[in-house]
């Protein structure tokens, strides 16, 4: 019994495991199958994708899992052989050399990203197999085929099918027999057994018996494969059945579609989000530093906005150019090479090459002139080039990830990273290449290191683009890498090499000549002593220092600051200079001098000027660009503007927050005052006025001026004894003191013994000893005894050289020697001492001689393309004559700008001044002054008809360019033609600057204007006008002012006459509505003349106060419809004086859109109606977005925020939604604290919802109180009163009333009452109402009679 229990168990495990070997048999059985049918589907769709390359390795590892099962499967290994036969035939190829290829020519159509996988698949069979021809049935296609017919399947689904039947039904002229109808011929039964794939003659005869049918179609349709649901195959037939012969030989097609469902947009959006995010860590990462850090006060504030700053700056570069380069992907897309063209085919080459500039340059370049035209902060820094450049060029490449992600269903995320960090180094290549390109120096190989730098970078783009059309792997990445990390090294070593080179030509370039390099004599001066020392004893700690130089042309006062200002810095001073021109070329801009000491710290030259190239540069070729593609640059280009017209006291407020914020000893030198221009004197006494008012600043800089003590000379600017004078006025006005001392003079400078000193510390010069005593002697004695008006070093060196070149002093090796004796006879006047330059001059041309004079005359930096244009001669003449002056060096060429020359020596400070003088010593034969005087008409003659455009179109152009003109233009005022040209000019300047307040820039205008008799009357009443608008002037005196200009009389048309009825007209807050000062016939000459012949901004500006003036309220109006009915008229009126300014510049068209709505706020007095309320509402607040949006809105800032708040409140009452957005809008901390935003909070601080806010936010209402008053005082003295003040002055009063504090209030209003009283008496509206206001807060103290003695007074 127990054996037969162990033979039955044996037997047993013998029979389960015969049982199991026999299910897994059939279960690989049918796996095999599975793949061979997927193995058989992959074929036939990679034989109709042109081999492609993805279809085919995907079949292969179906063939590696039939393998591991059974090994010498025969069906897996012929397969196997006949794909790796096709991939080795098809290796060259240039879709399976460029993994991606298919992509360039748009998504492909097998691949499904919306429908049914298997509905594409179906479509794709059904659609070729309509366009099959039955040869039985006729020669037309099968679609076009009438005949009944059928639609039967083998292996499809019930949903399937009847989409599949109608689509049948659909796209071909059969007659598809409907199941009813089949069913009532051969029974539901049978119906289903046809339908599901027997064509049995038992169902077919019966059909077309009772159709009475010689033959029928048959459609049949049939599910192939599905390959991991991804891949659906299906293959759809066509046959006919016959009584006669039967079933046909079907014809048949199949379709196949790829389910890319799972990739949506979501998923391409996360990705460009990530790549943002990417890019800005990077950049951040390389642009962070430690020290700034360190200096942080609050570390996670700081690196917040450090990130969040970048993170804007990469998302605004980021769009174009990902936009861009699928544009050109697919403009290429035509030139593209087949799929089995071979990839060294020229077709081929050509292609990857354009597709590399194409899809990654192009589209940098175009994005390069858009964000050089938003004027983004820190783009013109090299870093800022860098994270353009890498964000730019990545963009560029994400197109390829996106087409990855399409393809294999899979993110790509550590390609992301690697690809960042590879066009992060060719972004760093073509950054650091163009910022060299582009930069400011004298280096001349930094030009050869750009050029080198951007063939390097389109070599690296190349090889980058070759590697990864290949395959984005990151082994290819890695080798991408290794191949452009040593490319964008040798680019670095090249440029350290070159910059060597330059270096050593100029050492050995330095010529062996007296005046080539005259060393510093220490005993003509100790400047460690005399000035550095003075100075820092003489500092006051209180009060604003000021030194002034006093000295001849050529005593030493340049050489002997430069050679101060390293005991500055190294004493840790920081040290600005700038000096004044004698002479004002076309390239001469307004206040040259502060620009030249303060471009650095304020990047104004570096932002400007690369910007401007970017433009000029960028613009023809974005042009070019955009007509290859087809496309409107204008339609993604904004015409953003540049910010020429910030106001004087801005730039005035930058310098001193950006010193303060320094926090070092500052020393600020301004040479040569005596040349000063009217506009740049202007701004210095704003400047000094402004830094006075500055506690930390007063007692840790000096000023230091230096002029010339002659008396006879004639300058452009002030004398000594003027300037002093003028310094001491600013001082009386001014509530801080200031000290002013002379630092040096003529006497401080010991000129005696200079020759045998130079002698003695110049190692290229020496004189022999028996020579040196009689040329030392012969200059002392002329110290003494006066012979020449001022013996100087200049003067010495000059006259030396002079010798040496008439052969009077001979060169030896013991050093030079003297011919003959010498006396004071051979000591020659000031002309004549220039004969090294003569001598140069004598050898050209007298045209040429002719030319130089002119330009010497004419500016110290010139434009040789106007000069040519002036004299009439051809260009290309004119640049080789000034390269052969450069030679000579008499000019350097300014090879950042085109065509721009300066006179002067590379490296030799004040050269160009000395190489001046003696060109115009040279033309000893004329009278110099008539001389001089003849060449300047002439010249601006003919440099005025060349701007021709300016006169006649001034509204086209910037106050810069008109005031170049108008400087030409006064020089030929004796002329009448002139004279009128240049009064329109005036006219223009001092409209537009009267309407933006800029009162500073006017002033200059005015002070200009002074040096000139003909316009004495228009002076005064541009100072006037002045007076009139400007809001935080005194206004005491305005009714007399406007009694004064209504009695002048001016001839008809002339400028006093234009500028007077400017000045009448209605100003904001001058005078009652009902007032008029303009008669009748003067308003019809602004109308029809005034109107007429000016365009742009000033017609604008002159028909908004013109209307305002038309139309004034007055008493005879009654009731609220004809108030309405006034104010419908009023804007009616403007419409019709606007309606012929064609073009109108955006912020023209804000400043209108204002007016207006301060008029519908007024009309919406007379019971508005809900609509028109809403309206108001929109209208307010995108007008306030637009101005906020433009930078030449700003003067208008405060008034939109005054009209929102009065929509808020007037016409709304929401006091909760006027505080909310004045806190939202105006308290936080990214807002530019300057006047223009006080006077915006202080619109608000005023207003009826201001008791409340205070209530609710008393803390933070003084606090911005408090920031308030900072701000003003930085622009005002404190004694001073005016408009900003009397707010602020008010607001406070409002806060402490709202607080309860009426001691507090009662010392504001006292406050208010002294500064009234002192600048404009106690005989006006302001006095009397805060006296009012004086009696209010009695009342509520509860002291009955003070309040009434106030009330009294009031």
């Amino acid at each position: 019994m127990r054996l037969f229990n162990q033979y039955t168990i044996t037997k047993l495990i013998i029979v389960f495991s015969c049982f199991v070997q026999s299910q897994t048999i059939s279960n690989d059985s049918l796996e095999i199958s599975r793949l061979k049918n997927h193995i058989a589907t992959l074929d036939y769709i990679s034989r109709q994708t042109s081999n492609n390359k993805f279809y085919i390795q995907l079949g292969q590892t179906y063939i590696d899992s039939i393998l591991q099962i059974e090994p010498e499967n025969k069906y897996a290994l012929k397969f196997n052989k006949k794909f790796n036969l096709t991939l080795s035939t098809c290796d060259q190829n240039m879709n399976h050399v460029v993994e991606l290829f298919p992509f360039f020519h748009g998504f492909p159509e097998y691949m499904g990203f919306a429908d049914d996988p298997i509905e594409y698949a179906y479509d794709d069979a059904l659609n070729k197999l309509f366009s099959l021809k039955h040869i039985k049935l006729s020669k037309s296609p099968i679609k076009d085929t009438n005949i009944t017919s059928i639609v039967i399947r083998n292996n499809c689904d019930d949903e399937m099918f009847e989409i599949v039947n109608q689509t049948v039904i659909e796209n071909t002229n059969h007659y598809i027999l409907p199941p009813h109808q089949i069913i009532s011929m051969i029974g539901e039964k049978d119906y289903e057994t046809l339908i599901n794939g027997n064509l049995s003659e038992n169902f077919i005869f019966p059909i077309m018996e009772s159709l009475n049918l010689e033959r029928l179609g048959v459609f049949i349709v049939n599910d192939i494969d599905v390959i991991d649901n991804k891949i659906w195959f299906v293959e759809s037939k066509f046959t006919t059945f016959s009584k006669e012969s039967g079933l046909s030989e079907p014809i048949f097609a199949k379709g196949f579609c790829h389910d890319k469902r799972a990739i949506g947009i979501l998923d391409i959006l996360i990705m460009l989000i990530e790549s943002i995010l990417l890019l800005t860590f990077l950049s951040f990462l390389t642009t962070f530093s430690y020290k700034n850090k360190l200096n942080s006060t609050n570390i996670l504030s700081s690196l917040l906005y450090g990130f969040l700053y970048k993170l804007e700056f990469v998302s605004k570069t980021f769009i174009i150019p990902l936009v861009f380069s699928f544009v050109m992907i697919y403009s290429l897309s035509y030139i593209m090479p087949t799929p089995e063209d071979h990839y060294m085919e020229f077709s081929a080459k050509i292609w990857v090459f354009l597709l590399t500039l194409g899809m990654s340059l192009v589209p940098t370049i175009i994005n390069l002139y858009v964000i050089n035209r938003m004027d983004l902060d820190g783009f013109h820094t090299i870093n800022g080039y860098r994270t353009f450049a890498n964000t730019s060029l990545y963009a560029t490449y994400l197109p390829l990830e996106i087409f990855y992600l399409i393809q294999y269903d899979n993110k790509f995320t550590e390609a992301q990273f690697i690809s960042i960090f590879v066009t992060f180094c060719i972004g760093d290549l073509l950054a650091r290449s163009y910022f060299q390109f582009t930069a400011i120096s004298k280096n001349s190989s930094l030009k050869t290191q750009s050029f080198i730098g951007l063939i390097l970078g389109i070599i690296g783009l190349l090889i980058f683009n070759l590697i990864i059309l290949s395959k984005l792997s990151i082994q290819n990445l890695l080798i991408s890498i290794a191949l452009i990390v040593p490319i964008s090294i040798l680019h670095r070593l090249i440029g350290v090499y070159l910059n060597k080179k330059y270096e050593q030509k100029i050492r050995s370039s330095s010529e062996i000549k007296f005046l080539s390099d005259v060393p510093f004599i220490k005993s003509l001066i100790d400047p460690q002593v005399k000035i550095y020392d003075k100075v820092k004893e003489s500092m006051s700690n209180s009060e604003l220092n000021i030194f002034t130089i006093n000295g001849p042309s050529g005593i030493g006062k340049t050489r002997s600051l430069f050679e101060t200002k390293k005991a500055f810095e190294d004493n840790n001073w920081e040290w600005y200079y700038g000096d004044c021109d004698e002479v004002q070329g076309e390239t001469a801009i307004s206040f040259e001098p502060f620009l030249e000491a303060f471009k650095n710290l304020l990047k104004i030259e570096e932002f400007t000027n690369r910007g401007e190239q970017l433009d000029s540069s960028l613009g023809s070729v974005v042009d070019v660009g955009s007509a290859i593609i087809d496309v409107d640059a204008s339609s993604f280009v904004k015409n953003y503007d540049r910010d020429g017209n910030q106001k004087m006291t801005e730039i005035c407020v930058d310098i001193i927050e950006k010193l303060e914020r320094r926090k070092k000893k500052t020393v600020f030198v301004m040479e040569d005052i005596h040349w000063i221009d009217p506009e740049s004197y202007s701004f210095l006494k704003l400047f000094i006025q402004m830094i006075n008012r500055n506690k930390f600043l007063r007692g840790n800089m000096c000023i230091i001026f230096s002029m010339r003590c002659e008396v006879d000379n004639k300058f452009r600017g002030p004398s000594s004894i003027e300037f002093n004078n003028d310094l001491k006025e600013l001082q009386s006005n001014s509530s801080f003191k200031f000290s002013i001392q002379e630092l040096l003079n003529e006497n401080d400078f010991d000129v005696k013994d200079f020759t045998k000193q130079l002698s003695v510390q110049n190692n290229n010069f020496k004189i022999q000893n028996n020579s040196l005593v009689q040329i030392n002697n012969l200059f002392n004695n002329a110290i003494d005894e006066f012979v020449v008006d001022y013996i100087t070093p200049l003067y010495i060196t000059k006259v030396i050289e002079k010798w040496i070149e008439d052969g009077l002093l001979i060169y030896s090796p013991e050093g030079y020697r003297l011919k003959s004796a010498i006396s004071s006879d051979n000591l020659p006047n000031d002309t004549g001492v220039d004969s090294y330059y003569h001598t140069i001059i004598g050898n050209y041309d007298e045209k040429w001689q002719r030319l130089l004079e002119s330009a010497a005359i004419i500016g110290n930096k010139f434009n040789a393309e106007i000069l040519a244009t002036v004299w009439r001669y051809e260009l290309l003449d004119v640049l080789s004559f000034l390269e052969k002056a450069v030679q000579d060096k008499l000019l350097i060429d300014i090879s950042d700008e085109d065509n721009i020359y300066m006179f002067g020596v590379k490296s030799k400070v004040g050269s160009g001044k000395r190489i001046i003088s003696s060109i115009k010593s040279y033309f000893t034969s004329y009278d110099t002054d008539e001389s001089e005087k003849q060449i300047i008409l002439e010249y601006n003659k003919r440099y005025i008809d060349l701007q021709h455009d300016i006169i006649e179109n001034a509204h086209n152009y910037s106050i810069e360019e008109i005031l170049k003109t108008l400087r030409r233009l006064c020089t030929l005022l004796i002329n009448n033609s002139y004279k009128i040209k240049a009064e329109k000019l005036i006219f223009e300047l001092v409209v537009r600057l009267g309407d933006k307040y800029e009162i500073e820039k006017l002033k200059s205008v005015q002070s200009f204007l002074e040096g000139y008799n003909t316009f004495k009357n228009s002076v005064q009443i541009i100072n006037d006008i002045i007076y009139i608008i400007d809001s935080d002037g005194p206004k005491n005196q305005l009714k007399s002012i406007e009694s004064k200009l209504s009695g002048q009389n001016y001839e008809k048309g002339s400028l006093g006459y234009n500028l007077r009825l400017y000045a009448l007209l209605s100003h904001d807050g001058e005078v009652e509505d009902n007032v008029y000062r303009l008669s009748e016939n003067e308003l019809n000459y602004i109308e029809n003349n005034l109107l007429s012949d000016f365009k742009g901004y000033v017609k604008v500006c002159l028909s908004l106060l013109y209307t305002d003036e038309k139309y004034k309220l007055n008493d005879e109006l009654v009731g609220k419809d004809q108030v309405y009915e006034y104010y419908s008229q009023k804007n009616n009126f403007l419409e019709e004086l606007i309606s012929n300014i064609t073009n109108i510049e955006s912020y023209l068209d804000i400043e209108i859109n204002l007016w207006k709505l301060n008029l519908q706020i007024c009309q919406s007095h007379s019971n508005p109606s809900k609509a028109d309320k809403e309206a108001l509402d929109k209208t307010s607040i995108d007008i306030l977005e637009n101005v906020r949006n433009n930078r030449q809105s700003r003067h208008i800032l405060s008034s939109a925020y005054k009209a929102r708040f009065r929509v808020l409140s007037s016409v709304f009452q929401n006091d909760e939604r006027s505080i909310q957005e004045f806190r939202d809008n105006l308290i936080s901390k990214d807002q530019l604290r300057d006047i223009n935003w006080v006077k915006s909070v202080l619109s608000f601080l005023n207003s009826r919802s201001s008791k409340i806010y205070f209530k609710q936010f008393n803390e933070e209402g003084i606090d911005i109180l408090n920031q308030c008053e900072e701000v003003i005082y930085k622009y005002v003295d404190d004694a001073v009163w005016t408009s900003s003040i009397e707010y602020l002055l008010c607001a406070k009063s409002a806060y402490y009333l709202s607080v309860g504090e009426y001691e507090s209030a009662l010392d504001v209003n006292f406050k208010n009452l002294d500064l009234i009283v002192a600048n404009i008496g106690d005989k006006n509206n302001h006095y009397t109402n805060v006296c009012s206001t004086i009696s209010d807060i009695y009342k509520s103290m509860g002291d009955v009679e003070k309040s009434k003695q106030w009330d009294l007074k009031s």
